[in-house]
């Protein structure tokens, strides 16, 4: 039941070439994907769907997330990242469940949670966050074609978990408290709120500022990875900075996004702006707008 490594490996792989292009945007090409055409038609309206349910979790978003683990699933890349666990090859002694509960902060976000439980042999018992009810259980789905019994191992659930041997969490400060009273005799990871700095010496360049603003804006800054504070020396010109950043100007066009930006403006006790005026993280100042944690320069 689920397949040996080698097979799941297989499997993974043939799911990253899904979801590379998934990422591109590309029309069914054909049964090679392993897929029929309805199939991906479902998984590509999910896609599509997604912001409908999230309002940040915009097509542009979406489809660079399946861009990402097209890459990280190709065969070289799973071959790798497994070969540093030769424990995965031998069945585990006992089957275990492991409850996941998933952030939805960005696209896929709990995808690796849930990849790795599979791999090693154990059941995954998952809920998803309400702001992504999709998109993980259809990449599953596809999964349990590509390799069937993967879906026994993998089951999803919108209501509390019940018995689990283990947990593995994401959440906020607060309901990392929570996690902890409710599951704290068991083993577990729980993960609370973390975000991410960048220290500047005036060295880099104009490339390494491009990746930066990536690194800034991508999925709006919402991922604990996403640069939520730049530090730069007393000298440095800022101007570098707002030139590397400028191809992400129309991100405060957003409605979300401008609505969190304006209101960070007002806590942050910055200038007014204009009435019916929406003013841009690229101009006037010296602060780079993001929904929930600002990043000051």
């Amino acid at each position: 039941m689920g397949g040996t490594l080698d097979e799941k490996i297989a499997a993974l792989a043939q799911l990253g070439a899904v979801s590379s292009a998934i990422g591109r945007g590309e029309a069914w090409p054909g049964h090679a994907i392993g897929l029929n055409e309805a199939e991906y038609g479902e998984l590509d309206s999910a896609v599509r769907g997604a912001r409908l349910q999230n309002g940040w979790a915009t097509e542009e978003n979406v489809r660079h997330a399946f861009s990402a683990w097209g890459r990280a699933l190709e065969p070289e890349a799973v071959s790798t990242w497994t070969s540093e666990y030769p424990g995965l090859a031998a069945s585990p002694e006992a089957i275990r469940t492991v409850g996941l509960i998933l952030a939805g902060n960005i696209p896929l976000v709990g995808l690796h949670d849930v990849l790795c439980v599979w791999l090693s042999g154990h059941r995954a018992r998952v809920k998803c966050s309400s702001q992504e009810t999709d998109l993980i259980p259809a990449l599953i789905t596809l999964l349990d074609r590509l390799l069937p019994g993967t879906a026994e191992r993998i089951t999803f659930t919108s209501e509390k978990l019940g018995h689990v041997d283990a947990l593995i969490a994401t959440g906020t400060g607060n309901t990392a408290r929570y996690f902890e009273h409710y599951f704290g005799h068991l083993p577990r990871i729980v993960r609370k709120n973390r975000v991410s700095v960048a220290v500047l010496d005036g060295t880099e360049t104009g490339e390494e500022l491009v990746a930066l603003g990536e690194d800034v804006f991508r999925y709006f800054g919402l991922g604990c990875r996403n640069v939520s504070k730049v530090f730069v020396p007393q000298d440095f010109d800022l101007d570098r900075l707002f030139r590397a950043f400028f191809p992400w100007k129309d991100i405060v066009y957003h409605n979300k996004y401008a609505n969190n930006y304006d209101y960070t403006r007002v806590v942050d006790a910055g200038p007014d702006p204009v009435p019916g005026e929406r003013l841009s993280p690229f101009e006037g100042g010296r602060r780079v707008g993001q929904p929930c944690s600002n990043a000051f320069l």
